[in-house]
Parts: structure tokens; sequence; C-alpha cells
């Protein structure tokens, strides 16, 4: 996964195309190189994805994608824009069901970074700056399409709130990558 954090990824937020069923299916089971470097899951909505780098549509079509080049997981403001779609049940779609702090976990197989959901609206798409980072603050920010015409983004940010080394999580933070 090392590797693929200095691999060059796609950041262009305009290249990122609207999905269906068909096309998720389609990335799914095509046999892509795709730069994984980590995995999100949130047990409370049924979450469990790949972390990209990057934002190409086939990433994107498979799990969730970095938003900035040299993100950290458990620095500064770590970004993730996923699709959502018909089907509640796919991708960042589970976000809509999200509440206040639940947790997050986002991980790279070294550490387990654990975010509290501190905070979740449906912004205009033209508000980019909810990944910009904080002063001081560590912190996740999950995007994704608010509704299925992608006329307003769904935003869900977290407070990191621990950080476990992998090989000492326990059980059940492991059964959540698995």
């Amino acid at each position: 996964m090392e590797d693929n954090l200095k691999r060059k990824g796609n950041f262009d937020f305009d290249s990122v195309e609207s999905i269906s069923n068909e096309l998720v299916l389609k990335a799914q089971f095509k046999n892509n190189d795709l730069p994984i470097i980590g995995g999100i899951a949130i047990h409370n909505v049924k979450l469990s994805l790949p972390i990209y780098n990057g934002l190409d549509n086939t990433s994107l079509l498979s799990g969730a994608g970095t938003m900035k080049p040299d993100q950290q997981m458990g620095k500064r403001n770590y970004a993730l824009a996923s699709h959502s779609a018909k089907d509640k049940t796919i991708l960042f779609s589970p976000l809509e069901f999200i509440s206040l702090k639940e947790k997050i976990y986002v991980t790279d197989l070294k550490n387990i970074y654990i975010y509290q959901v501190s905070f979740k609206e449906k912004v205009d798409p033209l508000r980019v700056e909810v990944i910009d980072d904080i002063p001081n603050k560590n912190m996740i920010t999950l995007v994704t399409c608010g509704d299925l015409a992608a006329v307003t983004r769904l935003i869900v940010q977290g407070t990191l709130i621990d950080t476990v080394e992998f090989k000492n999580a326990n059980q059940y933070i492991h059964s959540l990558f698995s």
C-alpha cells in the first residue's frame, strides 16, 4: 500500500462522472490495478470500502478516493469521496443514514484511526472549502452526492478521537474490515 501512495493520483473534481448501477457492477468486475492505500468502515450504516489514491472514476465506482494529494490518515483533514446511488447499500450511499457521534474507522494496515462524527449536512457542490485543513485539527471529511441529480453534496465530518495499532486492535474493530 505504501507504493500506491507514491503513485500519481487524479484529483480533478470535474473529471468525476455520474453513476448507474451498471457502471458500479462493471467497475467491480473489471480487473484493474487500482492503487489501494487503506480501508474505511462504519459499522452502524454497514459501510466497508477500500480507499484509493485519487479520484478517478474507476476508483470511485469501487470504493472511496482521496481528494487531495499527499493526505495522511490521522493528520489534518483527511478527505475522501465516493459515489452515492439509488441503492442505499453501496459505496457512500449509506452515509445518508449516519448519525452524529457514530464512529468512522480508517486503516492503512499499520494503524486504525477512529473518528467521531461531528457534522453532517447537504451543501452546494461549490463548497469545496469543507476539505480544507483546519490548523491544529485532525479530522475526516466524507463527500458524496446529496441527491440522485447531484445538485447537492452530502458532507460528513468527524474528529479524530483515537489511534490504535492495527496489530493491537480488538476483534470487533478487525471485523469491520473483513
